[in-house]
């Protein structure tokens, strides 16, 4: 996805399961920041590829109202548009519940495309 450039950002959410592969795709100089572990900590984890490829780790910590606010600002002023991989009505949960069980998507839960960096 990148031409083989790398990622300059990632945020990591999986933990154990996704931390190696997301440091990998990471660019030269780029950063990793974890801010979740759906599959845990802890396991296999190689800290040469950080030194290796001179990518950083970073924690993240969940802020506060005022630094929230000030995130929305930054957002909108930017212009940034999130993903969205598809929509579904109310009255389709159950096809939503169907389509993320398949693994199709491409959002928090779907780490498919950590595969393809």
């Amino acid at each position: 996805m990148t031409k083989g450039r790398g990622v300059d950002l990632i945020v990591e959410v999986g933990g154990t399961q996704t931390l190696a592969r997301s440091v990998n795709c990471a660019r030269t100089g780029g950063s990793v920041a974890i801010i979740g572990g759906v599959s845990g900590f802890g396991g296999e984890f190689q800290p040469f590829s950080l030194i290796g490829g001179a990518r950083k780790l970073l924690g993240i910590l969940v802020g506060n109202r005022m630094a929230l606010e000030q995130l929305v600002r930054f957002v909108d002023v930017a212009g940034i548009q999130p993903v969205v991989d598809r929509v579904f009505r109310f009255d389709e949960a159950i096809q939503a519940y169907e389509y993320l069980e398949s693994g199709r998507h491409f959002g928090r839960w779907s780490f498919r495309w950590l595969e393809r960096c």
